[in-house]
């Protein structure tokens, strides 16, 4: 995912995927600021659900940002960022960030989790890290 998330800001885009069949299973998150080089523990460790009400699946703000980073069904995670010149010819610079989900949905039907206790759904076989579903992985001697 951080391949396919270099390879999408590579060129500096001015519009956004969602149209694109190439990443219709994907979810992302993507941020800009100008002249402000981004870092990633300022932009994901700053996505918060405060504003996302569980009980009806509503956002009393913008939450996209939120359900995409909670969303339990998403499996792979890979993120970028890129600094780009502005088009005006002057020296600032727009800078981006961007991760991308997989699967991922752009709509955001329905809720992002199933309300319980932390890893009382995993599959058989996984582990719980950090209150998450995790593979185990085996080890060898």
């Amino acid at each position: 995912m951080e391949d396919r998330a270099n390879k999408f800001l590579a060129d500096c885009p001015r519009t956004i995927l969602y149209s694109s069949e190439e990443f219709k299973d994907i979810g992302f998150i993507i941020r800009s600021a100008i002249d402000t080089e981004l870092q990633f523990r300022d932009v994901l460790c700053n996505v918060d659900g405060r504003d996302y009400i569980y009980e009806n699946d509503t956002c009393s703000d913008d939450c996209f940002g939120y359900k995409q980073m909670v969303w339990a069904k998403s499996t792979e995670v890979g993120c970028a960022k890129q600094k780009c010149p502005l088009s005006d010819g002057s020296k600032a610079y727009l800078s981006l960030l961007m991760c991308f989900y997989t699967p991922g949905d752009v709509h955001q039907a329905g809720r992002p989790y199933e309300q319980g206790s932390s890893c009382s759904k995993c599959s058989q076989g996984s582990g719980c890290m950090q209150n998450q579903c995790n593979a185990k992985i085996s080890s060898r001697s």
